[in-house]
């Protein structure tokens, strides 16, 4: 969260991918690494983890604002 407030999108990114393996994230980690990657224009991966993060916590209505936002860009 210090590297994002930060802007530091490249290394909050690394950070939490290295600390956390795909099938231990939890939604909001999902959230993080794709605002981490629309942040830097990956947006291929943001909205995969959008979408890993809505299907875990569907009720949650920022993460499909952020989707949305990726697919309007896309």
């Amino acid at each position: 969260d210090k590297l994002m407030s930060k802007g530091r999108f490249k290394q909050a990114l690394e950070f939490i991918e290295k600390e956390n393996k795909p099938e231990q994230r939890m939604p909001g980690e999902w959230y993080k690494i794709g605002f981490a990657s629309e942040k830097l224009e990956m947006y291929e991966k943001a909205l995969s983890c959008y979408l890993s993060a809505i299907r875990m916590s569907d009720n949650y209505y920022d993460y499909q604002i952020a989707a949305a936002r990726v697919y309007n860009i896309l």
